[in-house]
């Protein structure tokens, strides 16, 4: 491992003590800096701020599964389900990380669904995949673009998670299979059978 490696190793470990003991914005890079037994400007070589490393930390842990559900669609997974994995993955790291989690849940985003974010995976990217793989099956309506598609469900699941986080304890497991049903069929009365 270089270095560098090593540092940034060493960042993001401190980083994650730190987020979550006193939450991404009350964190200073001098407090990781200091933790992680660096300079603050070493911190600034290596990333443009805290926001960053959240952004990072919860990358990483996304590029984990991101493969695996992106190779299941390829060979013929239903999308719907794929969404509702990722959802629920995501939800895993949330929960893991919630400080961290309501950070990057409730910062402004720097980067368009279809912009690449260096290393690590977009998220957003990967909902508007599946989508576009639900939209070629006919699974979801085909009048709106996979992004808006995705603005929808992300939005809600963003409220939700966020409520889940502050409200704590274990999530149900039903939960987000119902968000993407609840979202996908919409919120009008439903047809009796």
């Amino acid at each position: 491992m270089s270095r560098t490696e090593r540092s940034r190793r060493q960042i993001f470990d401190s980083a994650v003590i730190e987020f979550e003991a006193a939450g991404v914005e009350a964190t200073s890079m001098e407090k990781i800096a200091r933790r992680a037994g660096l300079t603050r400007a070493t911190l600034y070589n290596l990333f443009s701020g805290k926001e960053e490393i959240a952004e990072i930390i919860v990358g990483e842990k996304i590029g984990v599964w991101d493969a695996e559900i992106r190779q299941r669609l390829t060979e013929g997974s239903d999308p719907l389900e794929l969404i509702v994995e990722a959802l629920q993955r995501n939800a895993e790291t949330c929960l893991a990380y919630p400080r961290i989690a309501v950070s990057v849940l409730t910062s402004p985003q720097r980067h368009a669904p279809s912009e690449s974010r260096g290393r690590y995976p977009s998220f957003r990217h990967l909902i508007v995949d599946l989508m576009k793989a639900a939209q070629a099956e006919r699974r979801l309506r085909t009048d709106l673009p996979p992004e808006t598609l995705m603005f929808i469900v992300m939005g809600l699941y963003v409220q939700f998670m966020i409520h889940q986080i502050v409200k704590g304890g274990p999530m149900p497991p039903e939960a987000i299979p119902k968000l993407v049903r609840t979202t996908c069929e919409g919120i009008g009365p439903q047809e009796r059978a």
